[in-house]
């Protein structure tokens, strides 16, 4: 009487580490996504350092005793970015036309929004722009976020490479929130 065989054969031994590592390829794939994990943690970083802007802007116009609207305000000493605030104390880049007062200042279009994200970071921050619109800014083909410009004050920064990501502003509130 022969031996009974209590054991695989190499072929199905192979055969089977095989198929396990083919499954764990393709389900790690879906586990991990760094470049998604990356992308999140620097729009994160972009938004809170967005945020500090806004505030500093407002915490130095409150200290130098300004209770309207300052046309060329000047944020960094260091710097020659200058940016016009509102009558709230909050970044509002406009450019009022003729007699009318620093009070009228507001963010009134997309060119607007594009140009506080832009005055208020860093020349090496994430820049943004209008979509299609090249200006002194920012090229609009270069750009890291596109602005949307909602309603009077209001401005949405949406991310270029994942559209859910997002960072809006109100220059009547100072309030900055960041859309995951």
């Amino acid at each position: 009487m022969q031996g009974v065989n209590k054991g695989f054969t190499l072929i199905e031994l192979v055969s089977v580490i095989v198929l396990l590592g083919i499954l764990a390829v393709t389900a790690s794939s879906k586990f991990i996504n760094f470049e998604d994990d990356a992308l999140i943690a620097t729009h994160k970083a972009t938004a809170a350092s967005f945020k500090q802007a806004i505030n500093l802007a407002h915490i130095k116009w409150r200290a130098e005793g300004y209770t309207t609207g300052v046309e060329e305000f000047n944020i960094y000493p260091q710097s020659t970015k200058n940016i016009d605030m509102n009558r709230f104390g909050w970044p509002a880049q406009s450019y009022p036309h003729g007699n009318e007062s620093p009070d009228a200042l507001d963010l009134n279009n997309g060119a607007d929004c594009q140009s506080v994200w832009n005055q208020v970071l860093d020349d090496n921050s994430a820049r943004a722009a209008e979509q299609g619109r090249n200006n002194d800014y920012v090229n609009a083909n270069e750009a890291d976020y596109v602005v949307e410009y909602i309603a009077t004050a209001q401005c949405r920064y949406r991310h270029v490479k994942k559209n859910t990501l997002t960072v809006s502003y109100n220059a009547h509130t100072g309030e900055v929130s960041v859309g995951l």
